[in-house]
């Protein structure tokens, strides 16, 4: 014999009997159903009753999207870290430019950075003869910097006068804080720097622009 559940379940087409506390004259509505599948949770939002992961495909899109940005950004970051080539130069060049000024102004006494055109090097000296070859100072310390085989100097003036051929040029800083007038252009491919001492103040100043001064 049947039971009013079991013949509310087949006018439905469901399998699932109802019980006739939750279900008014023990009938089966869509909405009754879909709370027996997906019962509500405690703060009264139901609970999906779709997908909850991603697909294995989704996954590799992602990681090889992290990956992209990863390899685009790690050519920058070394060499934010090691800086090498044409851009170390320079900034070595200023930087010395800059030791020596504060050299003369602390100590009180004349210094200057002796360029070599033809040893592709520059120097730190305290207003006398002080090339590496005399002092034993060995090509890469920290007061001497090495200009790479792949640089050209493009023009090296001191006080208006042409010293790119010449075997040295000297570049004065005195305790007052100013210096000589000089004007460093270099190239490396098609890459251009302009380092420029200003002679009231002594400080290098650089231009990557070559429109300014051709």
């Amino acid at each position: 014999m049947s039971t009013p559940c079991d013949r509310s379940a087949r006018q439905t087409g469901s399998g699932f009997p109802q019980n006739a506390a939750n279900v008014p004259g023990g009938l089966t509505t869509a909405a009754t159903r879909r709370s027996i599948v997906a019962p509500p949770l405690s703060n009264g939002v139901k609970a999906p009753s779709g997908r909850l992961g991603f697909t294995l495909m989704e996954i590799m899109v992602v990681v090889g999207i992290i990956g992209l940005i990863m390899a685009m950004g790690v050519p920058t970051l070394y060499h934010m870290l090691h800086r090498e080539g044409f851009g170390k130069t320079v900034t070595d060049v200023m930087e010395l430019c800059s030791a020596a000024r504060a050299q003369a102004i602390l100590q009180g006494v004349t210094t200057e950075v002796v360029f070599h055109p033809g040893e592709r090097q520059c120097e730190l000296g305290a207003g006398v003869e002080t090339s590496a070859r005399q002092t034993g100072a060995p090509k890469n310390s920290p007061h001497t910097v090495a200009l790479g085989d792949d640089l050209s100097i493009e023009m090296l003036d001191v006080n208006l006068l042409e010293y790119k051929n010449a075997p040295i040029a000297r570049v004065h800083f005195f305790p007052n804080g100013t210096s000589d007038e000089m004007t460093l252009i270099m190239r490396s491919g098609v890459e251009w720097r302009r380092i420029s001492l200003d002679i009231t103040t002594g400080l290098a100043s650089l231009d990557s622009d070559p429109s300014h001064w051709r």
